[in-house]
């Protein structure tokens, strides 16, 4: 799949050709990541119907060093809102989900999700792409780690 133009060209001149030029760019957008986030929207669909109630409470409960990386990778490649976190973290902490370790994976799910690299790929390459996700899943464990030793 070829993109309508490179970057090479002089830019569109007048409002009609840049306009038709942001139409054929977003297409091929589009028909480029659709497939990975019907793929997506797939894999969060049978997360959330096949995983039981209460199952990342009983993983993230110990106050294990272990859950703290477990819990950040577990939100990798998840797909949460960052207006969803203070509830949720205010029910993992209510259910005894150490507060460091709920903090890292509602942090790693807001930071980097499967949708997420889907559409950064368009921009990124793969290897930045790892590097990216590496960085948010060494930070958000650094971070559940201070905060489980304040608590």
């Amino acid at each position: 799949m070829e993109p309508p133009e490179t970057d090479d060209g002089p830019a569109p001149v007048g409002f009609g050709a840049r306009l038709r030029d942001a139409v054929e760019t977003s297409g091929f957008i589009l028909r480029k990541i659709t497939p990975w986030l019907l793929i997506a929207l797939g894999l969060g669909s049978a997360m959330h119907g096949f995983v039981p109630a209460g199952f990342f409470e009983q993983l993230f409960a110990d106050t294990g060093d272990w859950t703290v990386p477990l819990a950040s990778l577990a939100g990798l490649p998840l797909y949460l809102s960052a207006n969803a976190t203070v509830p949720l973290l205010d029910a993992f902490v209510s259910k005894g989900v150490p507060l460091g370790t709920a903090l890292a994976f509602l942090l790693s799910a807001v930071g980097v999700s499967f949708p997420e690299l889907v559409l950064l790929r368009g921009v990124m390459t793969v290897r930045l792409l790892v590097v990216f996700s590496l960085v948010v899943l060494v930070g958000t464990t650094l971070i559940g780690w201070l905060f489980n030793a304040l608590v």
